[in-house]
C-alpha cells in the first residue's frame, strides 16, 4: 500500500523521487524500477539538469 501511495504522489508531482522512494520503504534504485514497470515517466525538468550538471561539476573541481 504505502508503494502505491508514494507513486501516485510521485506521479501527480507532490512529492520528488526521493522523497517518494522514502515514502514506498524502498531504495532509489529500486523506486526506479518500481515506476519503469509501471510506465510512469521521470519528472525532471531542465532547472533540474542544470542543478545537477552544477553539482558534478563542483564535485570534480571543474
Amino acid at each position: 500500500m504505502k508503494l502505491l501511495v508514494a507513486l501516485e504522489l510521485y506521479r501527480e508531482g507532490r512529492v520528488s523521487l526521493g522523497k517518494a522512494a522514502e515514502l514506498a520503504g524502498l531504495g532509489l534504485r529500486e523506486f526506479l524500477y518500481e515506476l519503469r514497470t509501471r510506465s510512469i515517466p521521470l519528472n525532471y525538468d531542465l532547472e533540474e539538469l542544470k542543478g545537477d550538471l552544477k553539482a558534478v561539476k563542483e564535485l570534480i573541481g571543474s
